[in-house]
């Protein structure tokens, strides 16, 4: 009994904690040092390493103890994402909600909420990333946290929007310590809703008036059709036209202006409009007086789901 002992915790600043060995002590066969709640959870020492070690002395002696490395770090909580513009439909659960496609025109923004545990003050400081889990070759994306403003509010890039129209898709976040594999949050299921049929372009055929189309008056390189921009237009985006009608020998008849295999190029993305022709040819064997349908069908996902755009139906004239 009486030695002395003290504590030091070298950090940002150097704690030191002192006691003296009495009968309990010797009880006990331990020796306990306190460190207040308020000095674990500073700002000052959060997230930073520690050398802990400890010094004993009594007359005529004095020894140190080896040194015990620790990170003062709060355990992570992660809880879901929180997507602003998303609301709930009636049976979602919790973690579920959709969004109207015209809330991401500008990308999609993304918070981690304020009450997230992200083992932030550490050295290093931790990798965070929003995950926007979707669909095709386009439709997802890794998002790195900011690196200054609101580092909590991320911006998923619009390129990303298109592929997931229609579709559910899985967005969370998650954390990286220094040494450590990846902490991942709760998901949230977004469903992103798509346009109706009637807020896609329609295609336009050079000539045609009233809702017809003068056969007499067409090149001889055919009638020029042009489809203009549409929300969330991008270049590698599959986009077919097709023509249908009835031969005057009262044969369904087909035309593809463009397979639906061809990708919207980086030209016809920077001009705002893809053009195709009706050949003349293709009109001359249509039953006159007859109507012929011109149908567009795109997808955004590679090819894995499809959209039609607005159908036009032309009367075809001498």
């Amino acid at each position: 009994m009486g030695d002395s002992l003290v504590l030091y915790a070298v950090g940002p600043e150097v704690t030191l904690r002192s006691l003296r060995v009495d009968a309990s002590s010797v009880d006990s066969k331990r020796l306990t040092f306190h460190l207040e709640r308020e000095w674990l959870q500073s700002e000052v020492n959060r997230g930073k390493r520690f050398a802990f070690s400890y010094e004993f002395s009594r007359q005529g002696a004095q020894r140190r103890s080896q040194v015990l490395d620790l990170v003062l770090q709060r355990k992570l909580y992660l809880p879901l994402p929180i997507i602003p513009d998303a609301t709930q439909e009636d049976g979602d659960a919790s973690y579920q909600g959709v969004v109207h496609p015209s809330r991401l025109e500008s990308g999609a923004k993304v918070r981690i909420p304020a009450e997230a545990e992200l083992g932030d003050g550490a050295e290093p400081a931790p990798t965070v990333n929003l995950h926007w889990e979707g669909h095709g070759s386009t439709g997802a994306a890794i998002v790195p946290r900011p690196p200054s403003g609101d580092t909590r509010l991320f911006t998923v890039p619009r390129s990303a929007m298109a592929a997931n129209l229609g579709r559910r898709l899985w967005v969370y976040y998650t954390v990286t310590r220094a040494g450590e594999t990846p902490r991942t949050s709760e998901k949230f299921e977004l469903r992103v809703s798509d346009f109706d049929q009637r807020s896609y372009p329609i295609i336009q055929v050079e000539g045609a008036e009233n809702r017809e189309l003068k056969l007499h008056e067409v090149p001889v390189g055919g009638a020029l059709c042009t489809l203009p921009f549409w929300t969330f237009m991008a270049e590698g985006q599959l986009l077919g036209i097709e023509a249908l009608g009835r031969s005057a020998s009262g044969q369904d008849v087909t035309h593809i202006l463009r397979p639906p295999t061809e990708a919207v190029t980086y030209d016809e993305y920077s001009d705002g409009v893809i053009k195709a022709y009706l050949p003349k040819q293709f009109l001359g064997n249509l039953d006159l007086g007859k109507d012929f349908r011109l149908t567009v069908s795109a997808s955004f996902d590679d090819g894995e789901t499809w959209r039609a755009f607005p159908i036009v139906d032309l009367k075809l004239v001498s």
